[in-house]
């Protein structure tokens, strides 16, 4: 687990030290992608490129705050698919909030800002 600020110029695989080989031939576009962003610097990962890596629980140290900034900011961000995908992404890493109540609570708290849908009588 990160402790300590994450230095945004750095890669995922800078900041794990853990260099992937290059996938088996044929990868499909999503294990190429990956592949691709783990060596891409933080600061340059776009909502998409994390909704993507989330959804792969890749990185999840690294990228869960960052996905959470971007959530602070507006709930409903869109990552390539549909208003609202990173935040349905990072709601589906029940296990990962688990071992890390701190970053829940932030999620928590975006969850709560959420409008609430209305009811039909």
């Amino acid at each position: 687990m990160t402790s300590r600020a994450t230095d945004l110029d750095k890669s995922l695989q800078e900041l794990e030290t853990d260099y992937w080989r290059r996938p088996t031939l044929p990868a499909s576009h999503l294990i190429t992608e990956c592949h691709r962003l783990r060596k891409v610097p933080l600061r340059d990962l776009t909502v998409g490129n994390l909704r993507i890596m989330i959804g792969q629980e890749i990185g999840l140290d690294y990228l869960m705050p960052l996905a959470l900034t971007e959530l602070e900011k507006d709930p409903m961000v869109e990552g390539d698919l549909y208003p609202g995908d990173l935040l349905g992404y990072v709601k589906g890493r029940d296990k990962y909030f688990r071992i890390r109540p701190e970053l829940k609570s932030r999620l928590d708290k975006v969850v709560a800002r959420l409008p609430k849908p209305e009811k039909h009588q």
